[in-house]
């Protein structure tokens, strides 16, 4: 049996809307639970889940605020499935996702990655463009077949049970006290090196949400330079992919780079910058050069979250190697 587990904290309207699309899953489908994981959530989710009559068995668990890590591996070990669906609230699956998902597991694939695009409710702009540029990487990507820890993502992804376990799961403190990203990648990785079968499917489409609030989107920059420079700890084999073949053609992350470590304070002098560039980037026709000014704003709150995790030195040995 599938176990879909859904981490959610304060978007109920987006759990709701996930759910909706789960109970319209084909009927020939093999039956599932979902266990929904409600992370210290004030906005009424875990009450709104409970009142409304579902399809499929509904366990709701809350939790003081944990991070979506903890919260994955609370909902894993909740659930009594064999597979463990992952997905993330702001995600709509199709009508036959889970079918899909089953018949690669039963081909004998590990791990089953759909492709997730930005959903065309998402208002255009430079950040939704840039995310929809992504996705179609992702999508090329995908089609090979070859995919690296750093193209898994468990926005809406199937995993074995066994293979979960074998690994230890999501490690909770990428994400803990609020912090965000690299925690897929990690277990990604762990998985990968633990020689699990990943089967991507293109062919699969999940659509989801696109956070276009470019406020939200330098402190989700700055959370996750702190957790590249952990994970490089974790994983000091990573780090020169992190610190030095990652950012061979990000010509403005590496500039940028170098002078905030030459001059750490350079990343202060570079506010000014930051509030143009936010200005400019609510206008309609912001072009080319506001998005190359956005990219080194968004680089320099990357830097600064390295720093803040104590990455200067491995940054530095690997950038300028």
């Amino acid at each position: 049996m599938d176990s879909v587990i859904v981490a959610t904290h304060n978007r109920r309207e987006q759990a709701l809307r996930l759910l909706g699309a789960l109970a319209r899953q084909r009927a020939g489908a093999e039956p599932f639970e979902v266990v929904a994981v409600v992370d210290g959530s004030t906005d009424g989710t875990a009450d709104a889940l409970r009142a409304t009559r579902w399809p499929f068995t509904l366990r709701v668990v809350e939790q003081p605020r944990g991070g979506a890590a903890a919260a994955r591996n609370r909902g894993a070990a909740a659930a009594s499935g064999t597979t463990l669906v992952f997905m993330d609230d702001d995600v709509v699956p199709p009508p036959d996702f889970l079918e899909q998902l089953d018949g690669s597991l039963d081909a004998g694939a590990d791990v089953v990655l759909p492709l997730t695009l930005v959903g065309d409710w998402v208002p255009d702009g430079i950040i939704a463009r840039e995310q929809r540029a992504w996705d179609a990487h992702g999508a090329a990507v995908a089609a090979t077949g070859v995919l690296s820890a750093d193209e898994i993502h468990f926005a809406a992804t199937a995993v074995r049970r066994r293979c979960f376990d074998a690994v230890g799961g999501f490690d909770p403190s990428l994400t803990a006290d609020g912090a965000w990203g690299k925690e897929d990648t990690e277990l990604a990785y762990r998985l990968l090196r633990a020689g699990c079968r990943v089967a991507a499917r293109p062919d699969v489409v999940v659509t989801m949400d696109c956070v276009t609030d470019p406020v939200e989107l330098l402190r989700r920059a700055r959370a996750l330079g702190r957790s590249d420079a952990r994970f490089a700890r974790m994983h000091p084999e990573l780090a020169p992919r992190i610190f030095r073949t990652a950012l061979r053609e990000a010509r403005i992350q590496r500039a940028i780079g170098w002078m905030v470590l030459a001059a750490p304070g350079m990343a202060t002098l570079l506010r000014p910058l930051r509030a143009l560039v936010l200005a400019a980037m609510g206008r309609a026709r912001a072009g080319a050069l506001v998005y190359r000014l956005w990219l080194a704003v968004w680089s320099a709150e990357w830097w600064r979250g390295v720093l803040d995790a104590g990455g200067g030195a491995v940054a530095r040995r690997e950038l300028y190697r």
